[in-house]
């Protein structure tokens, strides 16, 4: 069952994993030199994603729901998003940049593209470096923080490349790390009530890595891997035209969120959302 439309919760659906957990215990990052630049600077609390994705998930008292289906876990109510002490000054500042232009793509942009019909919407006009190196810069923050509460992608050498394609402001070719963005077809006050951080897929998709998340209504999908160029589905990805695609899906999507509603609904400890 969904959730009562005037409350708004922040989904994590992520097992306990003890080497998660003792990985966080054990960090030995240095946590005065910036992950991005690798320059030792005084760090900021940076957010894990970034906080304009959580402000439709706070209540009238800026609390949201930090849930997870492990039974031995507990609700938590959180005044703010998952942060770490992870950049600087200067590269917060210039994640800063692609987050305020990305925001309005995706709250208003891709909102009202969906207005649309058609299995397979166009979207126009998203400026490809600045959208693109939004869409990298999630996908790194993803692969590089300690904190237990979410899964931490191994990217492998990608990581890396991840991070040089930021600092360099280089979006690189359109099939690198692309996205698909598959839209769930959920009424927007349900799509805008939680998140659902990413996650590696099992297995492949064709012959690449997937990595998976719900943001503001719509699937994520990062295809991962050396070969994008032969990714089947590459022309959806945004791409040097600034133009994407969206997916219109009424099958697994609502499928796979079905699922995740009910595992939550039916927890003994979330009576909030029966």
């Amino acid at each position: 069952m969904y959730p009562n439309s005037g409350l708004s919760y922040f989904l994590i659906l992520v097992q306990s994993k003890k080497h998660i957990i003792n990985r966080y215990k054990s960090n030995t990052v240095n946590m005065s030199v910036c992950r991005l630049c690798k320059l030792e600077k005084k760090l900021k609390k940076s957010h894990i994603y970034p906080e304009f994705l959580y402000k439709p998930l706070y209540d009238d008292k800026h609390k949201y729901f930090s849930l997870t289906t492990d039974l031995n876990k507990h609700i938590k109510k959180p005044s703010k998003g998952i942060y770490e002490n992870l950049l600087c000054k200067d590269c917060e500042a210039q994640l800063s940049v692609y987050e305020a232009y990305s925001r309005d793509i995706i709250y208003d942009k891709l909102k009202n593209a969906l207005s649309g019909k058609g299995r397979v919407i166009k979207v126009n006009d998203v400026d490809y470096t600045t959208y693109k190196l939004f869409q990298i810069s999630l996908l790194w923050r993803a692969s590089i923080h300690d904190r237990p509460e979410l899964p931490q992608l191994n990217l492998g050498t990608h990581q890396e490349r991840l991070r040089k394609m930021l600092i360099n402001e280089d979006p690189g070719e359109y099939y690198e790390y692309g996205v698909v963005h598959i839209s769930l077809e959920i009424p927007e006050e349900i799509g805008n009530d939680f998140l659902f951080p990413l996650e590696k897929v099992e297995g492949r998709f064709e012959e690449h890595h997937m990595y998976r998340g719900i943001i503001a209504g719509l699937n994520w999908s990062f295809i991962v891997s050396n070969h994008t160029n032969r990714f089947n589905l590459k022309n959806v990805f945004l791409n040097q035209d600034n133009e994407l695609l969206i997916i219109r899906d009424h099958g697994p999507g609502r499928k796979f969120l079905n699922s995740l509603m009910r595992d939550f609904a039916s927890h003994p400890k979330f009576p909030i959302l029966k």
